[in-house]
């Protein structure tokens, strides 16, 4: 069996296609971010010293690109919200783009604009990203405890999620 046989194979089963796996979502960016960090020790700089970031890999999808995952776990969040951005002005964008939106917004104290790429998410899988909101809230100190209280946030928790436009 080839390598992309197997790379496939190992898939089967799962409730998702290789193009969106969450193993996909988790160890690429892992494992791409880890070289990074060793490739600037290694070099003796810092995230900050980056004037861009460019990756090209052809295992798995993500959308945006690997990127800006990397740029995310580097500390880049400017360039994460950009890619992010980038996709949705494209109409390209998933749920899964603006709740990671959601997060650099908040990193980034913008609670407001979160609370409406949050709302974004639910409204496209509401089942799914609602239910992860409810998990992180679960932690004593969460991303979310900008905006843990806020009316805005418990509603996108409680209230029928809206049709979609």
């Amino acid at each position: 069996m080839n390598g992309w046989k197997k790379r496939t194979n190992r898939f089967q089963g799962q409730n998702c296609p290789p193009c969106v796996c969450p193993e996909i979502c988790t160890s690429n960016p892992a494992l791409a971010a880890a070289a990074a960090q060793r490739a600037l020790q290694d070099a003796g700089c810092a995230p900050a010293d980056i004037d861009a970031v460019l990756i090209s890999t052809c295992t798995g999808y993500l959308c945006p690109g690997l990127t800006s995952y990397v740029s995310e776990r580097l500390g880049l969040d400017r360039e994460a919200l950009q890619a992010h951005e980038k996709v949705i002005s494209l109409g390209k964008g998933q749920a899964q783009n603006y709740f990671r939106l959601g997060f650099l917004y908040l990193k980034n104290n913008q609670p407001d604009i979160a609370i409406s790429a949050f709302a974004k998410a639910i409204e496209l899988e509401p089942d799914r990203y609602r239910q992860v909101l409810k998990e992180e809230l679960k932690k004593v100190h969460s991303v979310l405890d900008p905006i843990r209280y806020t009316d805005g946030f418990t509603k996108l928790l409680r209230e029928p999620v809206p049709a979609p436009n």
